[in-house]
């Protein structure tokens, strides 16, 4: 058991380290100078200021985004959509529903070749578990997450 402790207080920080890749891919195209121009870019932008603030409006954000046409949303930011509508549900204690989230968005992120990120998905995966006290569950997704990285470095 305390192996399983001392792992998912090392692997704590993935959340950060997660939402800082989004924050660099999203922010990076406009530090290129062109600007978000689909609706989902602009809603994703919008959801991520407001995540920690306003985590209900953050939330109705994800869900429009999801919503939408395909024609005006990139896989990749649906994708990035699921794992932060996720994200909040598992803050407002509900795991189960976040869960589908996160695994939702692993799969699409998978399917459109964004593995390197999914290692730090499959982290957050892995402590639902663990926070279920599913141990199993959680070190097959910390193990998967380990392949990801070392797949990737």
């Amino acid at each position: 058991m305390s192996h399983f402790l001392n792992t998912q207080k090392c692997l704590n920080f993935s959340l950060f380290k997660y939402a800082s890749i989004i924050l660099f891919i999203l922010l990076g195209s406009n530090l290129l100078g062109t600007e978000s121009n689909t609706k989902g870019e602009k809603l994703l932008n919008s959801l991520i200021e407001i995540i920690f603030s306003k985590p209900n409006e953050a939330l109705k954000l994800g869900f429009e985004i999801l919503e939408l046409p395909t024609d005006e949303v990139h896989d990749s930011i649906r994708a990035f959509a699921m794992v932060e509508v996720g994200f909040i549900l598992e803050r407002q204690g509900l795991p189960a529903q976040a869960l589908s989230f996160y695994l939702q968005g692993l799969d699409l992120l998978t399917e459109i070749g964004m593995c390197p990120i999914s290692g730090y998905l499959l982290i957050d995966i892995g402590n639902v578990y663990y926070n279920q006290k599913q141990y199993d569950l959680a070190s097959d997704k910390y193990n998967e997450a380990i392949k990801v990285f070392f797949n990737y470095d």
